[in-house]
């Protein structure tokens, strides 16, 4: 096993010793959905947040945007992107034009486990839906340290 394969083999195997114990406890919440950090997920979705907040290292050039569902996030991410990418691009030659943003602009704990190192240095830009106390320690630690409010 390579070197850089180790951490993501240690995170299946947390998650799969995880998931009993989550299930069992999973309370009043709706069939198909694990309590996690005080909130429900799917199950589908659980992995990626795990697998996020083992593996994901913030770097000072990324743009992180954080959001509640149903609170716009789709044009949020359309701003976010015209704005990184209006030196490369033309209004004619947007990406925009023919994609929607959620794919210009990846859901960390979505897109982290089919592409760690999913990560262009010209758009640095990804997206969560996470909970502040959710987010892996390297977005926490960056944005108390930056005085930054998500």
């Amino acid at each position: 096993m390579a070197c850089e394969e180790a951490p993501y083999h240690e995170t299946k195997t947390r998650y799969q010793e995880l998931m009993p114990k989550l299930s069992a406890e999973g309370g009043n919440l709706a069939e198909g959905m694990y309590k996690y950090q005080d909130f429900g997920y799917p199950k589908i979705v659980l992995k990626g947040i795990i697998s996020v907040q083992d593996n994901f290292k913030a770097k000072p050039t990324d743009i992180i945007l954080c959001n509640a569902t149903k609170t716009c996030f789709t044009c949020l991410k359309a701003l976010c992107y015209a704005i990184v990418t209006r030196a490369l691009l033309n209004e004619f030659q947007s990406p925009l034009l023919s994609n929607l943003p959620h794919f210009l602009v990846p859901f960390r704990e979505i897109d982290f486990v089919k592409n760690p190192p999913n990560t262009d240095p010209q758009l640095p830009s990804s997206s969560t839906h996470l909970p502040f106390t959710s987010l892996p320690e390297s977005i926490q630690e960056s944005a108390l340290q930056n005085h930054l409010y998500l």
